[in-house]
């Protein structure tokens, strides 16, 4: 595409981008981080012509460039800017669109699994998506049929999660970045979690799902993006012991999340805009109190009328968890292992004992990824452990030295 000015070089659109940063006046109250977000709110034009918006990351990532390097480091440092892939992949790619010009992204993609020429995993199906992107294979975008809005009806008919990138906060001493992991309603904007963590991997979207589904229920569906812990095995395997339907946002099209990315804007603009916690308890205390005003504010998304009373005027479509004698098994990962002749299974690099498991080639276990001090084994559910090679040598020794040892 041809530029509108091409006398405007990157680092100088940049400049011009981050201008009202580098001459920030720390008198008039506002904070580096509040004008970030203030600045990723805004949408801007390309030397070509085409809008675009900047992350929060981004934007500071130049700012600090410009601090460092002055103008210069604005500049691409990288020779050829964009996603790069094998040189063999991209010829594929480009040949295969060539004969199918109206295939998507997707199809091409699948295409090529098919006929051995990617493998599925690298580089990444997004990193694909990126490339082709910029060398503009991208098709069927603006006439895709599920871009349309949609709203449900019911309270449990679609809960849509994300993670926000928050503010710093200190940990023993330390600065570490606070991520906010939200489940919103579709139908009555209710917030139904929200609690910021140290990491927004799989472990605090299990915590914060099993508290939430015990304390609302179980809803039909559970929408989200691509992101690693959305598409992790042990989300997949609760989803499906729950029956709950786990659509996902395809690549580089947000349609359907415009709900809780505005909740998302509300919260830097009403709450971390003001707010001056500095540990991730006191973030998450405020963050709390703030929900239960926005609960009792008027939505211009659903007629003025507060996310509480739609709520509670509204069908509630959740489902009771079932009873059961151990809810933690719900929300743990399953996995079948080899089981070797000794009694022993191998998981993420340990030894666990399973002496009372049936001898045969395989076992399910039950775990957390994040925390292996409590692994099961069997139908059953029994507890293994870790293998101790110094205590079952004991069981050599002389019957009197074993009760010395005990004593």
């Amino acid at each position: 595409m041809k530029r509108i000015n091409p006398t405007l070089t990157p680092e100088l659109w940049r400049l011009s981008i981050i201008a009202d940063l580098i001459h920030r006046d720390s008198g008039d109250g506002r904070t580096l981080s509040s004008s970030l977000n203030q600045l990723a709110d805004k949408i801007w034009i390309r030397p070509d012509g085409a809008p675009c918006k900047f992350s929060h990351e981004t934007l500071r990532k130049w700012y600090s460039r410009f601090l460092v390097g002055g103008l210069t480091a604005l500049a691409d440092t990288r020779s050829c800017p964009g996603t790069q892939i094998p040189k063999q992949l991209s010829d594929a790619l480009i040949a295969l669109q060539l004969l199918h010009p109206n295939w998507t992204v997707m199809l091409l993609t699948e295409e090529l699994k098919k006929t051995g020429a990617w493998n599925g995993r690298k580089p990444s199906r997004a990193s694909l998506y990126r490339w082709c992107k910029a060398k503009g294979l991208r098709r069927s975008q603006k006439t895709d049929p599920d871009a349309r809005a949609f709203e449900f009806t019911a309270f449990g008919a679609l809960w849509i999660s994300d993670v926000l990138h928050g503010p710093k906060v200190t940990v023993f001493g330390k600065q570490r970045k606070a991520y906010l992991l939200a489940i919103l309603d579709d139908a009555s904007r209710f917030v139904v979690s929200a609690r910021f963590h140290l990491s927004e991997g799989v472990e605090p979207l299990i915590i914060d799902l099993r508290q939430t589904l015990i304390r609302f229920g179980i809803p039909q569906r559970f929408y989200s993006d691509n992101g690693a812990a959305f598409r992790s095995r042990i989300i997949h395997q609760v989803g499906a012991r729950l029956d709950i339907a786990m659509p996902h946002t395809p690549p580089y099209q947000p349609q359907g999340r415009g709900k809780i990315e505005r909740f998302f804007r509300t919260v830097r603009e009403c709450f971390l805009a003001k707010n001056t916690a500095k540990t991730l308890e006191q973030l998450n205390r405020d963050l709390q109190e703030w929900i239960a005003q926005y609960h009792q504010a008027p939505h211009k998304g659903i007629a003025n009328e507060t996310p509480l009373d739609k709520r509670l005027r509204i069908e509630a479509l959740c489902r009771a968890l079932p009873e059961t004698a151990n809810i933690d098994s719900l929300f743990m990962q399953s996995r079948e292992v080899r089981l070797n002749k000794d009694g022993t299974f191998r998981l993420q690099n340990r030894i666990f004992e399973a002496p009372q498991a049936p001898r045969a080639n395989r076992v399910e276990i039950s775990f957390y990824p994040w925390d292996l001090t409590t692994v099961f084994y069997g139908p059953e559910r029994r507890p293994a452990k870790l293998l101790d090679k110094h205590g079952n040598a004991r069981r050599f020794e002389h019957p009197n030295a074993q009760e010395a040892n005990h004593e």
